[in-house]
């Protein structure tokens, strides 16, 4: 997810979504750790560590998302886990974006598959058991590299659209990262095109409705 979060907070703070990494299944690779701690005979002498470590064919580790009502601030209540999207339920899937707080009973969630070529963002409803529904599905537009999205989107106003950066391929010269509009009902329109890429989204500004 290119951060070191894995937890994220609504705007008030009476709700916490979080993810949680089971690695008790991953390989376990070495690696030694040379020079003395302390002061102890037993620092004199290298010591092996394992760290989980993946690769490909091999376990990865299990992510699930959770979400918390800190309403009561002396009492934990309704820990409840997020459901994925029936698109990625079966495969190997794993989260690549920071998660998005749409509303208090809201969320977006980004999940990809392990091959990298499929993504699906999918919204997270209270009301509906926390149950994630699929928005929209990315798929890769060629037969080889991989399809990374590691950002979240950014809302309009009224949640109507967000706006997200995505690969859009250019005749021979590849893809580039443009910015897409995306419904409510998955309608997707990219904004921009061309031989460039688009690195950054900062904001959008509803009353001029521009990003």
């Amino acid at each position: 997810m290119k951060t070191n979060l894995a937890f994220w907070w609504f705007n008030n703070g009476s709700r916490l979504c979080y993810a949680s990494f089971d690695n008790s299944k991953v390989d376990q690779i070495p690696f030694i750790i040379y020079g003395p701690s302390n002061l102890s005979y037993e620092s004199e002498y290298p010591k092996i560590n394992t760290y989980p470590y993946s690769k490909p064919g091999r376990v990865n580790s299990h992510v699930s998302l959770w979400v918390v009502d800190l309403t009561s601030p002396n009492m934990v209540r309704n820990i409840r886990q997020l459901d994925p999207p029936r698109g990625i339920k079966g495969w190997e899937h794993y989260i690549t974006a920071p998660i998005k707080w749409i509303s208090k009973s809201k969320l977006n969630v980004i999940w990809s598959i392990r091959s990298q070529n499929m993504t699906i963002i999918s919204e997270c409803k209270e009301e509906k058991n926390w149950e994630c529904e699929k928005i929209f599905e990315e798929n890769l537009s060629s037969s080889t590299g991989f399809l990374f999205v590691n950002e979240g989107p950014i809302y309009s106003k009224d949640n109507a659209n967000f706006f997200m950066r995505l690969p859009v391929q250019h005749g021979m010269s590849g893809t580039f990262r443009q910015v897409a509009m995306i419904t409510s009902d998955g309608t997707k329109t990219y904004l921009t095109r061309g031989q460039f890429v688009v690195t950054k989204l900062i904001a959008y500004r509803d009353d001029m409705r521009t990003l």
